[in-house]
């Protein structure tokens, strides 16, 4: 899933926009894809996604072995940040792999492996392999955009620092309340452990193409 500009920023990026207008128009016309309206910013735009069709397409030149499918957004406001969120960290060359919630739901091969069924139970909104001085560690990706329960958060904290596989949480937020109440829960229940949440304030999703730097609640940071 992804709106114009996004698809002509990591896809097209030398396409001129009317070229691309075409070239989506005719995918759409052969029934490949697909859109939604969206209303954002007083206006109203076109948010793309595959069909069934375009699955099978996808499928003939990559096999996958699908548990379901999900073609369409049941969130559009969470999940088209979430396509700039994953484009700005598979650019970073600390990243060695990065799959969407999506992939990790869908694609069978996520819940038959020992390691990643962890991030598939955690319904995460992403995965990343991170290597920082020659060493690996396992992330989780979480975005935050409206303020939910408490409880939520306190359960969220629980889940993940009790999670083997899971090294670190790399937590996108809209607003400075929720970071707070991760910190808050962390330092309730797991005060002398090393923190697992490294959180970073999303207030310009396009400014996170040139680099992203996240920050624990004992002030620590990771650049990406």
């Amino acid at each position: 899933m992804a709106d114009v500009k996004q698809i002509q920023h990591f896809c097209y990026p030398t396409s001129e926009f009317c070229n691309l207008r075409k070239r989506l128009k005719k995918l759409e016309i052969s029934k490949f894809i697909s859109f939604k309206s969206h209303y954002s910013l007083k206006s109203f735009k076109k948010v793309f996604h595959l069909t069934d069709k375009g699955l099978l397409k996808l499928k003939e030149v990559t096999p996958m072995a699908l548990l379901r499918k999900q073609l369409k957004s049941s969130s559009i406001e969470h999940d088209l940040p979430l396509v700039i969120i994953g484009e700005a960290l598979k650019s970073s060359k600390n990243i060695l792999q990065y799959y969407s919630e999506n992939e990790l739901q869908c694609f069978e091969d996520f819940t038959n492996d020992d390691l990643t069924r962890q991030f598939v139970d955690l319904n995460c909104d992403g995965y990343v392999l991170i290597n920082f001085d020659n060493e690996r560690y396992h992330g989780a990706v979480e975005f935050e955009r409206t303020e939910k329960a408490s409880q939520r958060y306190e359960q969220l904290v629980i889940d993940y620092y009790i999670s083997s596989n899971v090294d670190v949480v790399l937590y996108f937020s809209k607003t400075n309340s929720i970071i707070n109440e991760i910190k808050h829960y962390e330092e309730l229940h797991y005060k002398g452990h090393e923190p697992k949440f490294y959180f970073h304030k999303l207030e310009s999703e396009q400014s996170m193409i040139d680099g992203v730097t996240f920050q624990n609640r004992k002030g620590h940071e990771l650049e990406f």
